[in-house]
């Protein structure tokens, strides 16, 4: 009688798309924005007609990612089909980014870029690999752990980026104290500042600028015009300096706010911006960098009588 064997290519392609996979959602859990999610999976979303949140969305996309490695590693004869169907929608995600000539996939979060051509081809070597050693047959494959351990594993992959990412939403004038200086000592605020704060201008439309996110993040914002148009920009970005430059080119008659989306990363040697509009009808304000801001910039909305009449994200790309 001899011994099954325990190891295969179809186990090895396995082992391998699986630590691929969690370096991605490990990279996203510590380091990443769910601003950083690539476009095409937002589109998706909206395709289907679900409305949830970037915020949400992000750690539903972690806590999958995660699940899947579990499996992937531990159970590997079902783990390997949810490892295949996860390169293959990742495939799909990618093919829009390569056709629009986007620079980086996001894949990993914002803080490392990789081209989308460059992550199609090490997803497509994973998938090749894995049909071609053909796992539905292959040795090798025999469970690994406990049932139970596996529960409480997929049951961590769940909770990690819950825990990590969610956040208390404290009241405006919780916010104002822990910014100016108050989330110490006595008198502090019993809550925490969120690690994101979603900013979606486009789901405002309608509504007062008073009830909307920006009121609790926007110092003094009753005194901020009523009549203006309300323009976000961060100074990394070339698409927000590309824009400014054109407001000073050709300034508007009406008022502007322009509000700086302040991130900890900036600093004089990657300053994208190289010239801000002048003039009497431009006021400034910022947004702390106390939190990460989930907002795709340029964005503007055009604001009259207090109301949100329109708005856009995504300005120029």
């Amino acid at each position: 009688m001899t011994d099954t064997p325990r190891f295969s290519v179809a186990r090895l392609f396995t082992i391998l798309g699986a630590l691929w996979l969690a370096t991605g959602a490990f990279y996203k859990l510590i380091w990443g924005n769910p601003g950083d999610l690539p476009q095409p999976f937002f589109d998706m979303v909206d395709w289907f007609g679900l409305e949830v949140s970037k915020s949400r969305l992000y750690v539903l996309a972690i806590a999958s990612e995660l699940c899947v490695v579990v499996l992937a590693l531990t159970r590997p004869k079902v783990g390997w089909i949810a490892l295949a169907a996860t390169y293959l929608f990742f495939e799909a995600i990618l093919a829009p980014l390569i056709a629009s000539g986007a620079e980086s996939c996001g894949c990993l979060g914002g803080t490392i870029t990789i081209h989308p051509i460059l992550m199609a081809s090490i997803d497509g070597v994973i998938l090749l690999g894995l049909f071609a050693s053909r796992p539905w047959r292959a040795a090798g494959m025999q469970p690994v752990l406990p049932t139970v351990l596996v529960g409480a594993l997929l049951a961590a992959s769940v909770a990690a980026p819950i825990v990590k990412l969610s956040g208390n939403e404290p009241s405006a004038d919780e916010v104002q104290k822990i910014l100016e200086g108050g989330d110490e000592g006595e008198g502090a605020p019993d809550v925490a500042l969120p690690k994101f704060v979603e900013l979606t201008p486009t789901d405002w439309i309608g509504q007062l600028i008073y009830d909307t996110p920006l009121a609790t993040w926007l110092p003094n914002i009753e005194g901020m015009p009523t009549e203006a148009t309300y323009v976000f920009w961060r100074w990394t970005c070339d698409h927000c300096a590309a824009h400014l430059a054109e407001l000073a080119e050709a300034p508007p008659q009406e008022m502007v706010v322009l509000v700086r989306v302040k991130e900890t990363q900036d600093e004089p040697g990657n300053k994208a911006i190289y010239v801000m509009p002048q003039g009497g009808q431009f006021l400034e304000a910022e947004l702390t960098d106390k939190v990460e801001w989930v907002l795709s910039t340029p964005a503007d909305m055009k604001v009259e009588g207090g109301v949100v009449l329109e708005a856009r994200e995504n300005i120029g790309h």
